[in-house]
């Protein structure tokens, strides 16, 4: 049985752990407001400053649904320099929204 994406990354991430910690470094470096961002929705949503609703604001979806889980509805910054107002979709929205918005194609 083949394994998942996710698990695949997840054990690439601890071989490479190196090259993660580079990684992060050069994105600090040069995307230091988004990094910042994202820090700060990281820290309000573990103090419960901000807390992470169980739907897409675009399609409604769930986080899970029949048992099986959608993924995690994600933060989407409009705006990087009002870290906490966020936007809340699930991946393939947020995927969406950020193609609209920033005109990256992601997968």
């Amino acid at each position: 049985m083949a394994l998942s994406t996710t698990k695949a990354q997840q054990r690439w991430k601890v071989r490479n752990q190196d090259k993660v910690n580079e990684s992060m470094r050069n994105y600090k470096k040069l995307h230091p407001e988004r990094h910042r961002a994202h820090s700060a929705v990281a820290y309000a949503l573990k103090t419960g400053k901000l807390v992470r609703p169980d739907e897409c604001e675009d399609c409604g979806r769930y986080d899970e649904w029949n048992g099986q889980s959608l993924g995690t509805i994600e933060s989407h910054h409009v705006d990087y320099s009002r870290p906490l107002d966020v936007e809340w979709f699930c991946k393939e929205c947020h995927n969406e929204e950020r193609n609209e918005t920033y005109g990256w194609n992601t997968i």
